[in-house]
């Protein structure tokens, strides 16, 4: 089977990112500890040691927990970034990149709507 994980995200998995996308869950998804155990199949205290900064998820788990909210890891691993932890000179470029992952959500959201009109049945001539 193929590795289709992604070599850079890969890198930038740290215990404090980690920590990140719990915090992410938890607090703008309201997710719980045990939610987020249940969707990775592991154990509540797994995530409780993550959350802590003590262990760290694999690839494999933001991809689990993306697709659980409906993302993929990029973008969950964005959304867990906070604006504050920003240097000034990179705050316009997470403003600007934020804006870019906000358009391309509400365009798949556009593009996914179902039509509002019913199907019509067949009606048989006499």
């Amino acid at each position: 089977m193929k590795d289709r994980s992604d070599p850079i995200l890969k890198r930038q998995i740290t215990p404090e990112v980690c920590a990140g996308v719990v915090a992410y869950l938890t607090r703008a998804k309201r997710w719980s500890v045990a939610r987020i155990a249940k969707t990775l199949r592991t154990s509540p205290e797994f995530v409780r040691r993550v959350a802590s900064g003590r262990q760290c998820f694999e690839y494999s788990d933001l991809e689990t927990l993306g697709r659980a909210v409906g993302s993929n890891a990029h973008i969950l691993f964005f959304r867990s970034l906070r604006r504050e932890d920003f240097s000034d000179d990179l705050k316009g470029l997470y403003d600007i990149t934020r804006d870019l992952v906000e358009s391309g959500e509400r365009f798949k959201r556009a593009m996914s709507r179902r039509s509002t009109s019913k199907r019509r049945g067949r009606t048989r001539a006499a």
